[in-house]
């Protein structure tokens, strides 16, 4: 229940709802992401459970092209060819 839409907007900000040190660390984690894609990745895990392992797949390769198209992809491509850490902004 952590990681429900009713707190992905905390999960994002780096603040960890009701959370032990375990799921403290793992909110940190996501929220230095890139917030669109794990909207995104939040929407399809919902949407993908109790679907055929095709149809999930299909349903994630679908939400790539608007994903890549997004400039915190290219600010994530940038920071792995720069080495440096991304600041997304959710653009």
């Amino acid at each position: 229940e952590a990681f429900s839409d009713a707190h992905i907007a905390e999960i994002l900000a780096g603040k960890a709802p009701n959370a032990d040190e375990r799921v403290a660390a793992a909110v940190k984690a996501v929220s230095r992401k890139a917030p669109l894609a794990v909207q995104v990745a939040n929407r399809i895990i919902d949407e993908g459970l109790g679907k055929a392992l095709d149809d999930a797949l299909e349903l994630e390769l679908s939400e790539l092209p608007a994903i890549f198209a997004t400039k915190d992809a290219l600010v994530g491509l940038k920071s792995v060819v720069e080495k440096s850490r991304p600041a997304f902004t959710g653009e």
